[in-house]
């Protein structure tokens, strides 16, 4: 129209067509019916999760620029509208639909990278120390140039000589310098132009190219343009790049908690086998000690080894458990209600079989005999993998004597008459048979009286006289009301001669050596 000599086409138009809505785009005008039909294709696009090319909609006449001004204008009211390369619609649903194509691909490469090089995000956290760093670098020189542009400002204005008032301004000339011309010139761009630093992405999921490559091979997208493609590739890139990120950093993450779970969990099994087979190497030589002695004495043995010794090692499996199956529990008070707390929490099966086996002989007729049947059961394999070994007769040697030298610094420093007894006791037993022993306090009348043919005679009496006061001032002390008739003048003779006859009874402990009669009878 601005060729046949019209001046103003718009209005020239709209004065011809008055009676019609006109849409006025860059190089040509439509009718309102073409805009209603490209709206109602847009419409489609949004709600069937598709895409559009508008051209084909379009007079021949439009061009791309027409077509991208159109739908610029009709996007405006439809969020879920995205435009592409000037003349293609595409929905969100579109968008997102192409993107999860990527998910399984995202997951496989980051768990991949992860697998070949574990300090992978450690490197990309250095880097952005590293960065972090050069963009102070940068600041400074930003700083500097603005200091040198006000120095030539300052230069530049500082025209007039002399002062005050009266002051003339001289102009200067500026004289184009003959050589350095290349240097001059960098120094200026220099100063004008401070490099800015690109950050590359550290770990890409792929490049726009390869996106490109892989959205024209998918099945789903094999209708769409190439150009459209590419325009998806292009504007995918940062989001995917941003998903294989975080998908990288939740792996490395998981990696190094299962990393840690396995340590903390080797660590624990170390530290409970070396505990487990302690304890059951003192409880085997115990129960060589329980033998010496007649039934009356080894029941009560066998049920005080298995409340003390033998619960400890369930306590320290079941606090194991606890910890692998991430059950919080207070070691220092496990008790019945705790372990069965822990065995409702186990997922495996097994395991709280045998544990509830191991529990149950602790209460068992049966003894000692059953419950080590059940720890080597769950020290076995399938379950634990604990070894356990009796020690050669050189180790064993080696535990009576530290076990010895144990019971006699505990002896040295004790100074209650009843426990110097029970020490002094056990001490003798150990010298006398070279078997250790685990009694209770009130196994020690029948103890005194096995060690009658090992101690001679007025070693047996200073004991017997001990034990003695010690049963007379137990009686007395839980029956207070004879002690107050008697005002307390008969304990406190007891406790005298107690403290008397101590260190006797120590001496006879300490200095012990082993009888002939003994070695005869071994």
């Amino acid at each position: 129209m601005t060729r046949l000599g019209i001046s103003e086409p718009k209005s020239f138009i709209k004065k011809r067509f008055e009676n019609e809505e006109i849409e006025f785009l860059e190089s040509c005008c439509i009718r309102k019916p073409i805009c209603e039909r490209v709206e109602a294709e847009v419409d489609e696009v949004c709600n069937s999760g598709g895409w559009l090319d508008v051209m084909p909609l379009l007079p021949s006449s439009c061009s791309p620029g027409d077509a991208n001004l159109l739908l610029r204008k009709l996007v405006k009211t439809k969020p879920s509208a995205i435009v592409f390369c000037d003349c293609f619609v595409v929905s969100d649903s579109f968008m997102t639909k192409c993107s999860d194509l990527f998910e399984q691909p995202i997951k496989a490469k980051a768990e991949k990278a992860v697998q070949e090089n574990p300090s992978l995000l450690l490197s990309s956290s250095e880097s952005d120390r590293k960065g972090s760093g050069h963009a102070t670098k940068f600041e400074d020189v930003a700083s500097q140039k603005d200091d040198k542009k006000e120095v030539r400002r300052k230069k530049a204005t500082a025209g007039k000589s002399g002062g005050g008032t009266q002051g003339r301004e001289v102009k200067t000339k500026a004289v184009k310098k003959k050589f350095g011309h290349g240097k001059d010139r960098a120094e200026y761009d220099s100063e004008e132009e401070t490099p800015v630093p690109s950050k590359a992405t550290d770990h890409e999921f792929m490049t726009i190219s390869e996106l490109t490559e892989e959205l024209a091979k998918m099945s789903d997208l094999s209708e769409v343009p190439d150009k459209l493609i590419s325009g998806v590739a292009m504007a995918l890139h940062r989001p995917l790049t941003q998903k294989y990120m975080d998908e990288l950093k939740s792996v490395f993450l998981q990696t190094m908690q299962a990393t840690s779970s396995s340590t903390t969990r080797r660590r624990g099994h170390v530290e409970l086998s070396d505990k487990v087979s302690g304890l059951w190497v003192n409880a085997k030589l115990f129960e060589k000690g329980i033998s010496l002695f007649g039934d009356d004495v080894q029941q009560q043995l066998n049920k005080h080894l298995l409340r003390t010794v033998c619960t400890d090692i369930t306590n320290a499996i079941f606090s194991y458990y606890a910890t692998i199956s991430m059950v919080t529990v207070d070691d220092s008070a496990m008790t019945t209600e705790v372990r069965s707390k822990i065995l409702s929490a186990l997922p495996d099966d097994k395991a709280k079989q045998v544990l509830i086996r191991l529990q149950g002989s602790l209460q068992s007729a049966k003894g000692l005999d059953d419950f080590f049947a059940q720890l080597e059961s769950i020290c076995g394999p399938g379950n634990l993998e604990i070894s356990l070994k009796i020690p050669e007769k050189k180790k064993e040697r080696k535990l009576i004597f530290n076990h010895r030298q144990s019971l006699v610094e505990q002896l040295k420093a004790e100074s209650d008459p009843a426990m110097a007894l029970h020490l002094c006791v056990t001490l003798l037993v150990l010298v006398h048979t070279q078997c250790m022993i685990y009694a209770p306090g009130r196994c020690v009348p029948q103890i005194v009286a096995f060690l009658k043919d090992h101690i001679s005679g007025d070693q047996h009496k200073v004991l017997i006289e001990c034990q003695d006061l010690v049963m007379k001032r137990l009686k007395q002390s839980g029956d207070a009301s004879s002690a107050e008739a008697r005002g307390g003048d008969g304990e406190s003779e007891i406790s005298a001669a107690l403290n008397d006859l101590l260190p006797k009874v120590k001496d006879i402990a300490i200095n012990a050596k082993r009888t002939g009669s003994v070695q005869d009878d071994a």
